[in-house]
């Protein structure tokens, strides 16, 4: 055993730990292990769009408590990390970062904007993954706008094509006027809106007035009715033109439901242009069974999807009017006698651009380039592909990659996007290879505010978590985030911050306590599992704890396979508080201190509890706070990592004999004597 330091410093030892941790590849994925053996998450690739959050941390750390139960228990991890970094979301980033606009830009030059924004975006969710301890393999990174995901996501198109899953049609679409693009049925929401309804007079060929009422006064020599918005200064004269003419015989301020672009809030215009479509309203009845095949946890969100898949009207348009995305792998024949041909990439030939490149057997004087970028979703949407390496059986980089690691065993994602993100990549599998993408989907709220409101700039209610990470320690913010039950929308709470930062004390404290009594066990015992001594173990009391401890770990594993974090955390903080601390050291301190030597037996049985007592809480504790617990698990037992593979506890059905009244009667005299105490107000 190690030196006890005096005081646990969490700035320096979180600092040291991630270090370690990242050069001895304590998180490394083995490519050699079985498919059977190996747990492989589809880690969510945060969007590089704006300011990152406590939400980041909040649902991150819920995933990373799986993953690192899951290393425990046994399991070789594929745990990577991507970043969405291409399409509208980052190219509104670069926008108002750099105060330009896209099409007034040279489009190339945009596109190396914001290859260096997202550049510099991205070294900042690196920097805070790794303080939050995410055990992540940096070894999988991969951006979605990188050529090999551009190659991935092009092959995805090009197997829809193969299977006649996608198609290009010149019907109406939604299009947003302000990102200047046509947007999916997904990207929309309605918004209530404050407009006039006008009432117009126009007579008819027998001169009869005919009274017709619009939002949209503007559009009636084309349109039936359509709508505008009120603030619109373009078609103020159109009304006061009425008016003078005596035309516009009222005008009433209405509030209606209008369609609006999820992230410009524009109102959308209905446009006829050419676009691609992924095939989705012929799967729905199939969609909906696949929904029903994958493990939801928790199992009340499934409703969410099923909902949705109900809902859709049209096909996925996949089409937008952007510059920084994956191009469409297509060019269009100007030759004479096939004018408009769709011509496709080769194999061969991937990642292309089509503004560059050229089809095999064309000329650029025959051919016209197709402009537009696939949906961001549209590549989000095979993101376990773009850490598999591969499409389908005759669509991969590397088919036996993605024949180990595809299906992935996991999906986390927080709720809002399961319309969007969980419906595409469900989308996508099914199409490419007849399959669910993972066999369980993890789902997180949202964190909100300590009132329970959303987090806004403009509330001023953001926490930025660099400032909490100073503050409290990565431990402590974890602690916290593990106090949510899975799927539920949780609001920032200091108090339960405090709680976490007394726990972390408490675990100090309490280890060091039981520490100096470490000296007086043999070697060999010190190595042993408590299987192999547990003959040792003779008195009573610390048998009771013992059987306790054996419950505990039972419960909390079993709470862990079935994704329930936040029930683990609660049982094993509860022991520790209740049973531990508050118990069984007050009880169990004097024999273990035994200073008349009067039964030595009983004195190893009691060291040898607190022993193996103490390691097991570590790990029990090790998923949801790694720094204090690699801490306190490299002083008192083992150099090795507590949070390597195979680093689980498991008792099997270890049990001593024993009449329990005893063990009841010595707590129940504890509890008499503190309450006596505290109505005496005497020092427990």
């Amino acid at each position: 055993m190690k030196e006890f330091p005096k005081n646990y410093n969490f700035t320096e030892n979180e600092k040291k730990w991630q270090q370690i941790w990242q050069e001895k590849q304590i998180y490394a994925y083995n490519p050699n292990v079985s498919k059977e053996e190996t747990y492989v998450i589809d880690t969510p690739p945060p969007t590089v769009s704006g300011q990152l959050h406590i939400g980041h941390v909040y649902s991150y750390t819920q995933t990373d408590f799986i993953v690192r139960f899951q290393r425990m228990i046994g399991k070789n991890i594929f745990y990577p990390m991507g970043f969405d970094d291409n399409g509208l979301p980052t190219e509104r980033l670069v926008e108002k970062q750099k105060q330009i606009k896209a099409y007034n830009t040279d489009r190339s030059e945009f596109i190396k904007i914001c290859e260096e924004v997202v550049a510099s975006e991205e070294e900042k969710f690196r920097s805070l993954f790794n303080q939050i301890a995410l055990s992540v393999d940096w070894s999988l990174e991969y951006q979605t706008i990188s050529p090999l995901s551009r190659k991935i996501s092009q092959m995805s198109f090009l197997d829809l094509v193969q299977k006649e899953e996608v198609y290009r049609a010149n019907q109406p679409i939604l299009w947003d006027p302000v990102d200047g693009t046509a947007l999916a049925q997904a990207d929309i929401e309605d918004k209530e809106k404050t407009s006039f309804m006008n009432y117009i007079t126009f007579k008819t060929e027998q001169g009869d007035p005919l009274t017709i009422a619009t939002t949209r006064p503007e559009l009636l020599p084309a349109c039936v009715a359509v709508f505008y918005h009120p603030d619109d200064g373009r078609y103020k004269h159109l009304a006061d033109i009425l008016k003078e003419q005596e035309l516009l015989i009222k005008q009433e301020e209405i509030t209606h439901t209008v369609k609006c672009a999820e992230r410009s809030g524009a109102p959308l215009e209905i446009l006829t242009v050419p676009q691609w479509f992924v095939k989705t309203i012929s799967h729905k009845e199939e969609l909906l069974k696949r929904a029903n095949e994958l493990n939801w946890h928790p199992k009340n969100m499934k409703i969410r999807l099923e909902n949705w898949i109900n809902a859709i009207s049209w096909d996925w348009c996949i089409s937008r009017q952007r510059y920084f995305g994956v191009p469409f792998p297509v060019w269009y024949s100007k030759k004479v006698g096939e004018e408009g041909k769709i011509l496709y990439a080769d194999i061969s030939q991937l990642p292309v651009d089509p503004l560059r490149d050229l089809p095999i057997g064309y000329s650029k004087k025959e051919v016209e380039h197709d402009l537009d970028v696939m949906d961001t979703w549209a590549t989000s949407s095979v993101s376990p592909q773009l850490s598999t390496h591969g499409i389908s059986d005759d669509f991969a980089v590397n088919k036996d990659r993605h024949d180990k690691l595809f299906p992935m065993d996991l999906r986390p994602q927080a709720h809002e996007i399961i319309r969007t993100w969980a419906f595409y990549t469900i989308l996508k599998a099914h199409l490419h290879q007849n399959t669910l993408p993972w066999e369980n989907i993890m789902v997180s709220g949202w964190c909100l505010a300590e009132d329970r409101s959303k987090m806004s700039k403009s509330k001023g209610n953001v926490l930025v978590p660099e400032k909490l990470l100073e503050q409290y320690g990565s431990d402590v913010i974890r602690y916290w985030s593990a106090n949510s039950k899975l799927g539920a929308d949780t609001a920032y709470s200091e108090d339960v911050m405090k709680n976490g930062k007394r726990l972390v004390n408490k675990l100090w404290n309490a280890a060091k306590f039981v520490s100096i009594h470490f000296d007086k066990l043999k070697g060999k015992d010190k190595k042993a599992k408590l299987l192999d001594v547990k003959e040792k173990i003779t008195n009573e009391f610390d048998q009771w704890i013992i059987n306790k401890l054996v419950e505990l770990v039972k419960l909390a594993t079993n709470e862990l396979q079935n994704y329930e974090y936040a029930n683990a955390m609660h049982l094993t903080e509860k022991f520790f508080w209740a049973v531990f601390c508050d118990n069984y050291l007050e009880i169990s301190k004097t024999r273990s201190y035994d200073e008349e030597n009067k039964n030595p037996q009983e004195q190893y049985s009691s060291i040898l509890t607190l022993y193996h007592v103490m390691q097991t809480l570590l790990k029990l504790f090790a998923p949801f706070m790694p720094h204090i617990t690699e801490e306190l698990y490299q002083i008192l037992y083992s150099e090795n990592s507590i949070h390597v593979k195979g680093s689980w506890v498991n008792y099997g059905d270890l049990n001593y004999e024993i009449d329990t009244k005893g063990a009841e009667g010595l707590l129940e005299i504890l509890d008499i004597v503190r309450k006596f105490k505290a109505e005496k107000n005497l020092s427990i």
